[in-house]
């Protein structure tokens, strides 16, 4: 007898796609953190001087500190970002590593009971007598 609900295999299909999207959002998400991440380094280090950001050929005298803490807690507020959704790439690929042993095991049953089926129509009994 099989092991499993015949809808179960939709079932396994619809969750690897949600998982799988799940996945490709957190990578692209990760992507941005990391373009904002250069940016925010950037003009951190661009901070560090006293050129203006306007024009090369003016000084800027101005107390930057509380920028560059802006700019630090950004930093680190996209850090954190980032563990977070390698945290759910992990949960997803958890998740598809366990939907793909279940399919394996749905198609195990499967041909089981495909052998079943033909080693009743061999001995000439019907499927329907054997079921």
């Amino acid at each position: 007898t099989a092991d499993f609900d015949p809808l179960e295999k939709l079932e396994i299909a619809k969750k690897k796609q949600e998982a799988l999207t799940a996945k490709a959002t957190a990578e692209g998400t990760i992507r941005t953190l990391r373009k904002n991440i250069e940016v925010f380094k950037k003009t951190l280090a661009n901070l560090n001087t006293n050129v203006c950001p306007i024009s090369a050929k003016l000084i800027c005298t101005t107390d930057k500190t509380a920028a560059k803490q802006e700019f630090e807690q950004s930093i680190a507020d996209s850090i954190r970002a980032i563990d977070g959704q390698n945290d759910i790439i992990a949960s997803a690929e958890i998740e598809l590593n366990r939907l793909n042993s279940r399919e394996q095991e749905i198609s195990i049953a499967e041909k089981a009971i495909q052998r079943k089926r033909k080693s009743y129509s061999f001995f000439g009994t019907s499927q329907k007598d054997a079921w």
